[in-house]
């Protein structure tokens, strides 16, 4: 395919325009592309290949490259490397792996390639240089073609993308078996490159080219026969060739196919330009009627990314994907889970890692009041507002103010934190509603009444996972016996773990048995209080029944089970105990359950059972 982006290396030796940034030249060390096929070079102006054939040691080293610069865990390089089937001799294996894989850095680059591959609890490290990395390199072309574009220079917006573009030489490490990791970098990474074809696109229709630029745009929309920021590209630049009437036949293309696929209309967007286009609409002529966006710098308003947050490898590349699912696509993401499990903390996680998603904007908000009471729907509406820097209305949140905040989301490609959401009624008016936007969403149980409501369940982790969470936090080894107990006595509870990690840091490794000798009881108290919270947040009838489930049941049960307790039916049971999941008090067994049941109670909640 020729001229739409996706074809390898094309434009790259393309001179920069005036007011282009030009990227330094310079590329010390070892090279790597992920963005094709995977390529390691030498360095030296030789460029000798060096690129492992080994599949499994591909796949690691291609896991730390997605992740370059950060730490990749032990366990979800096992995961990349064998899916939920690893041998025994797992850890061992992987250890071999990253042994040759120092080697072969050692011997692409005596000087500092076997330093690069750091060992970091709780994995493995790869340090990139600048210029070294491709996919980095991309990224940062598509961000500065984004800049470029929100300030009006359309020559060098398209002039960056196009370089960025350039560096494609196929899927991401396509000769390289992908597992869960792989996998969600994969669909992230191609969402990001037809995003910036759309971006060069768009700052080409800002030049006047728009003459050369339908049939590039048809063809993009026949690979992409349901992605709606193709066809309004398309439709404008027809509409521009003076081919109004084949304009308003793409529109109907597109309304086919979504209707026949999905059974919904065209957005919003499209459809006001479909009105545009009937009526002749002159102004839609010119390229100064601007496809930059309004002149108003992205907002980034996440908290800061909390470098103690580990783990969570199972589920933190589910969240992204979903999240690249609802931009594309539409809808939006939410977290669920009992008190204390964690979830903003993953959603934070999700928001910084899935950014390039959303150039225009990153922004969270907290559904509380300063009293932990639930702001109203007004109230969010009105401090959101303020975040954006827009005037709030004199009644608040109304439709004057529900209708200013529309305006605002209009055309941006930004996400929205909302954490501790109550209800759906409580956040409807702040859900942005432009394709290549979307919420995610934190509270206890999903909103009802949301539509297209992409949900992950945050559950406790695991024994393992818990360790590392409380020996990231406390700065001790997770192997230590004394972090077991620790973590058992938290109820394996994430906050709770936490607040132990803050109770009992400098005591160090050798200190750790003697504090918790001293602390069993307050340890306890730390757990039992993060679960109360999800107690009082319960209606009536689901702490009655909680209560009667805590003081007789330890083991996983199932509905039969829960019914001889609650005295009521195994239909009516079910419906009880589905409930308390919602509420957060209440668990699904994993792995399989067998004979015993789906659920499982927390392990301190017969001690807040007895309490109550």
């Amino acid at each position: 395919m020729s001229g739409n982006g996706l074809a390898p290396r094309q434009a790259a030796d393309v001179p920069a325009p005036d007011g282009a940034e030009r990227a330094p030249h310079a590329r010390p060390g070892v090279r790597f592309g992920v963005l094709g096929p995977m390529e390691v070079f030498a360095p030296g102006a030789g460029d000798l290949p060096v690129t492992p054939q080994a599949p499994k040691i591909r796949v690691v080293l291609g896991a730390l490259l997605v992740r370059a610069n950060d730490i990749v865990s032990a366990d979800a390089l096992i995961d990349e490397l064998w899916g939920d089937a690893p041998p025994r001799t797992a850890t061992t294996t992987l250890q071999v792996y990253v042994s040759q894989l120092r080697k072969l850095l050692h011997r692409a680059d005596p000087h500092g390639g076997r330093a690069a591959l750091v060992t970091r609890r709780p994995g493995y490290l790869l340090r990139v240089a600048p210029g070294g990395l491709d996919l980095t390199e991309f990224e940062e072309l598509h961000a500065r073609g984004g800049a470029a574009m929100e300030r009006g220079d359309f020559a060098a917006a398209a002039h960056l993308e196009r370089r960025a573009l350039a560096l494609w030489r196929g899927p991401l490490l396509c000769d390289t078996p992908h597992g869960t990791l792989l996998g969600s970098a994969a669909v992230r990474l191609s969402d990001l490159r037809i995003t910036a074809v759309e971006r060069r696109v768009r700052a080409d229709l800002g030049l006047g080219r728009h003459g050369d630029l339908v049939a590039e745009l048809q063809e993009l929309a026949t690979q992409f026969p349901m992605r709606e920021v193709i066809h309004e590209l398309l439709m404008v630049a027809l509409y521009r060739s003076g081919r109004q009437a084949d304009a308003l036949r793409a529109f109907d293309r597109i309304s086919r196919t979504l209707a026949e696929e999905l059974n919904i209309t065209p957005g919003p967007r499209l459809g006001r330009l479909h009105r545009r286009i009937r009526a002749g609409d002159p102004a839609l002529l010119h390229p100064a009627d601007r496809e930059r966006l309004p002149a108003r710098p992205p907002a980034v308003q996440l908290p800061a990314r909390d470098p103690l947050f580990t783990g969570r490898d199972d589920v933190l590349p589910a969240v992204v994907d979903k999240l690249l699912g609802a931009a594309a696509e539409g809808g939006h993401v939410a977290v669920t889970g009992m008190a204390g499990v964690g979830k903003t903390a993953l959603a934070l996680a999700a928001a910084h890692r899935s950014a390039p998603l959303f150039p225009d904007g990153r922004l969270f908000l907290g559904l509380r009041s300063a009293a932990g009471e639930p702001l109203t729907a007004a109230q969010a509406v009105e401090q959101l507002l303020r975040q954006l820097g827009a005037p709030v209305p004199p009644r608040g949140g109304g439709r004057e103010a529900q209708a200013l905040l529309a305006r605002l989301w209009e055309g941006r490609r930004a996400l929205l934190l909302l954490d501790d959401v109550a209800s759906a009624e409580q956040v409807r008016a702040l859900l942005p509603t432009s394709l290549g936007s979307a919420a995610l969403l934190t509270g206890r149980r999903p909103p009802a009444g949301l539509e297209g409501l992409r949900t992950v369940v945050l559950r406790v982790p695991g024994a393992r996972e818990a360790a590392r969470i409380f020996a990231a936090a406390a700065g001790v080894p997770a192997e230590d016996p004394a972090v077991a107990e620790v973590v058992e006595l938290c109820g394996r509870l994430p906050r709770a773990l936490r607040l132990a990690a803050e109770r009992l840091r400098g005591a160090g490794a050798a200190g750790l048995a003697e504090r918790l000798d001293a602390d069993r009881a307050g340890l306890r108290e730390l757990g039992r209080r993060v679960l109360l919270a999800a107690y009082e947040h319960a209606a009536v009838a689901e702490r009655r029944a909680f209560r009667l489930l805590a003081t007789a049941r330890a083991r996983p049960f199932g509905p039969a089970a829960a019914a001889a307790v609650l005295g009521i039916d195994p239909a009516a049971a079910e419906s009880a105990a589905e409930s308390l999941v919602a509420a957060g008090l209440l668990g699904r067994h994993d792995p399989a359950h067998g004979s015993e049941g789906p659920y499982r109670l927390h392990p301190l909640s017969q001690l807040l059972a007895l309490e109550h």
